[in-house]
């Protein structure tokens, strides 16, 4: 008999503010798996009185929440709770984490690995590696979008005035012109 395993290991970086709302969505993320699990549908006397079922572990420290399990881990369910911090927490650059798969014997096709990363609009991109999971995102333009007009800052940055927008486009016009350029949008040169 063999015993096999999901082990992963990382900190999502938050603040001791953002503790006890992080708490809720992780028990929200668990009360849903608990539903489907047991066909029970949102909005019910019986949803609301299911226990959250999260299928890590996990410790709020300094540097932010420590997301692991000493056995085995459910990396969709990981992912589905960073993909809501990332949209709760407004964050500004994608959040990667790596997992793997392992078996006790030595068994053919028993063993594998992966990364999801998470974009900060808590989309989804799972591949073998770091690399190839953003690569898999900036194909599908979630992570190779360049922010070059007023418009674009607002809509990352809500709560900035256009002022505020304008500032920052100007202090990164070299930066946001090399970009342009290396997503092969050289025509753009001009324009700037």
């Amino acid at each position: 008999m063999a015993n096999n395993y999901c082990l992963s290991s990382t900190i999502y970086p938050l603040t001791e503010d953002q503790h006890e709302r992080a708490q809720e969505i992780m028990e929200e993320v668990g009360r849903e798996s608990a539903a489907d699990f047991e066909g029970i549908k949102k909005g019910t006397k019986e949803y609301d009185e299911l226990e959250p079922d999260i299928e890590f572990q996990c410790e709020f420290g300094k540097d932010g929440l420590w997301v692991y399990h000493e056995e085995s881990v459910n990396p969709e369910m990981m992912a589905d709770v960073f993909s809501r911090f990332q949209v709760e927490f407004k964050a500004d650059k994608p959040f990667c984490f790596e997992y793997c798969c392992e078996c006790s014997k030595p068994r053919v096709d028993e063993f594998a690995g992966g990364c999801f990363a998470i974009m900060p609009d808590g989309s989804q991109y799972h591949s073998g590696s770091q690399e190839d999971a953003l690569e898999k995102a900036k194909q599908a333009n979630q992570y190779a979008k360049v922010v070059w007009t007023v418009d674009d800052v607002l809509t990352l940055k809500p709560e900035w005035s256009e002022e505020e927008a304008l500032m920052w486009l100007e202090s990164n016009q070299k930066y946001i012109q090399e970009r342009l350029i290396e997503l092969g949008w050289g025509v753009m040169e001009d324009l700037m």
